[in-house]
């Protein structure tokens, strides 16, 4: 289902004639198997199975509660705050399963960050936003804080335009900057992971075509899972697209081959907005 890039295993031995190189799919950042996901009598994911490619854009398509949100949660343990929700299957993240009793939150946490719809900026100055996540994990000095918070809002794109007014409260910021400040708060603590729970739903085109910019200069160093309603964006920002109906996985492919040439007729209907 997955489309990844193959990786040099094995080169010719020296003083020998070049060979036919061989060849081997990169393994997935994180491969899904049969995973369930329920709470309480209430089942929203069954069976989802398929890979996440490292350092593409997987974007998860699919009409209102079909499982797409629910599905992040899982992915960085965040239903574990809420009580009568379990998961069940694997989910390996780097070949390890994340949905053990013994897997350590916190730290599973700052590997797979996510950030919401609406922005969730803290009550404190930008800088604090910033600072506030990487003290949870780190001890650091006021000089290598100052390089990590500058560092944070210079990947999220945010730095020129902030770099002024790191002490004034975050709530003064407009609601693109915000949301830009939370991916920056996300990426302070060197995640692998970003989660993006339909980033741009409540921004102007201006603000959704920069988070959108952003994202496609983020994957280069992380992978990125990115849930849409919007199709143009999906096609834009994907490399990948999954989509999710009634808590199940119908089909899974290379965005192009979604939104030209879907194998699923129920994924058809939807990508041509018949239903959904």
């Amino acid at each position: 289902m997955s489309i990844t890039a193959p990786e040099l295993i094995r080169p010719a031995p020296p003083g020998t004639q070049p060979a036919t190189l061989l060849l081997a799919p990169k393994p997935p950042k994180i491969a899904i198997h049969n995973l369930g996901f329920r709470y309480g009598d209430t089942v929203a994911l069954k069976g989802v199975t398929f890979d996440l490619p490292e350092n593409q854009v997987i974007g998860l398509i699919g009409p209102s509660g079909c499982g797409k949100s629910t599905l992040l949660r899982v992915l960085n343990r965040l239903y574990d705050m809420y009580p009568g929700q379990v998961a069940s299957g694997g989910v390996l993240l780097d070949g390890a399963d994340i949905l053990g009793a013994e897997v350590d939150l916190r730290r599973l946490r700052a590997r797979v960050g996510m950030v919401f719809q609406e922005a969730t900026t803290l009550p404190m100055s930008i800088r604090g936003n910033i600072a506030f996540g990487i003290r949870l994990h780190e001890s650091l000095s006021r000089v290598e804080m100052n390089r990590r918070v500058e560092r944070a809002l210079t990947r999220a794109a945010l730095w020129s335009e902030v770099k002024d007014r790191l002490s004034e409260d975050a709530a003064e910021l407009s609601g693109g900057q915000q949301q830009r400040l939370c991916i920056a708060r996300a990426l302070a603590v060197n995640p692998e992971v970003l989660l993006l729970d339909e980033p741009t739903s409540a921004l102007d085109p201006h603000s959704m075509a920069m988070i959108e910019q952003l994202i496609d200069t983020l994957k280069q160093s992380v992978t990125i899972v990115l849930v849409t309603h919007n199709h143009a964006q999906a096609a834009r920002c994907a490399d990948q697209v999954a989509f999710l109906y009634l808590g199940e996985m119908v089909e899974c492919g290379a965005a192009t081959q979604i939104f030209s040439a879907p194998r699923e007729p129920r994924t058809q209907r939807y990508v041509t907005g018949r239903f959904g």
